[in-house]
């Protein structure tokens, strides 16, 4: 399937306090973008591929996007693995054609019982080129551990207002509960005015109504990052990196 477009434009009530499209949102555009792709009625591999869920999700910020900006949201296939697959974006200016954002969704294949599934081989045959201008290698990589002597940690308990369709944290929402963190936890290192580079998140478990989440935090000496870990008791429920520069 060739590269789609979808088209949306920002609201002034999506604007946060550097007065610019902050992060989670553009995260829920790409969501919207991917779901366009994925039900569209040319998206023919569609029938080859059984239930997704998001495993892993990468952003890069490239520029600040303001209020009554028509954006284009390109997507494709990239990659097709096991049981999984990846979903590329990226975020243009319709009238510019500046390049605002990339993003990439690793999406699992499951059955009917959440378990992963093998993906058809014939969906391979649907992997799309990527733009000359996307950068994978620009995505922050998390990794494997927190430096233990400087992690600060946050209680946070999930609203019923955070809850999705899927009865569950919808993954944009993780985005908001490293970034509430890092920026109450290190208010010194986490100017409100100062916008992200980019941002990973690892989903590993269900965040689901009323549970008392921790959200622990670590800068990374060596490189301006932060990194986090989403807990529901002693279970893993996301991982985090998040990169203030490039």
């Amino acid at each position: 399937m060739p590269m789609m477009t979808t088209e949306i434009l920002t609201r002034g009530y999506e604007l946060d306090g550097t007065r610019t499209i902050p992060p989670a949102v553009l995260i829920r555009y790409m969501e919207w973008g991917r779901w366009e792709f994925l039900n569209s009625e040319q998206n023919t591999f569609r029938h080859a591929i059984n239930s997704l869920v998001v495993a892993a999700q990468s952003l890069v910020v490239l520029a600040p996007v303001v209020e009554r900006i028509n954006l284009e949201i390109s997507v494709w296939l990239s990659r097709v693995g096991n049981t999984s697959l990846d979903i590329s974006q990226m975020i243009v200016d319709k009238e510019s054609k500046m390049a605002i954002a990339l993003g990439r969704a690793t999406l699992v294949n499951v059955d009917s019982r959440r378990r992963p599934k093998v993906v058809a081989e014939t969906v391979k045959d649907f992997i799309d080129t990527s733009p000359a201008n996307f950068d994978g290698r620009l995505f922050p990589k998390i990794q494997n551990s927190l430096p233990i002597e400087s992690v600060k940690s946050i209680e946070r308990r999930v609203m019923p207002s955070e809850i999705d369709l899927l009865k569950h944290v919808n993954h944009s929402r993780y985005v908001d509960y490293v970034e509430d963190a890092r920026k109450l936890l290190f208010p010194e290192q986490a100017e409100m005015r100062d916008p992200i580079f980019g941002l990973t998140l690892e989903y590993k478990t269900e965040a689901l109504n009323g549970h008392l989440l921790t959200i622990d935090v670590s800068p990374l000496k060596s490189q301006a990052a932060f990194q986090s870990q989403i807990r529901h008791g002693q279970d893993i429920v996301a991982n985090a990196i998040v990169q203030l520069t490039q």
